[in-house]
């Protein structure tokens, strides 16, 4: 996956401080990734599908800014555990409405 500029591209956090997209453990942007009080929110690749949930991080630091997210993946099994018949944004075809 790729971003806007061509780079390989493994998430993007859309909040109300910026948008940034993380290669490995890079950021292309300077700042924070995760500011306080987003965990809970939703991460999504370049594409708008969701890939995980923030769950706490360290926020900037001297030298470090580390943001903890849960993999969709994992909620999404958690989820069905309870609610087996949940879903997120229905796949529906249009063809046999």
């Amino acid at each position: 996956m790729v971003d806007a500029s061509g780079e390989d591209c493994l998430i993007v956090k859309n909040g109300d401080r910026h948008q940034d997209h993380a290669t490995g453990i890079e950021s292309h942007n300077d700042g924070h990734f995760s500011a306080p009080r987003d965990s809970g929110s939703v991460v999504t690749d370049a594409n708008g599908r969701i890939v995980g949930m923030i769950t706490g991080g360290t926020g900037l630091t001297g030298s470090t800014d580390i943001t903890y997210v849960t993999p969709y993946y994992f909620l999404d099994e958690c989820i069905k555990k309870v609610f087996p018949n949940s879903y997120l944004f229905p796949i529906t075809d249009s063809t046999k409405a």
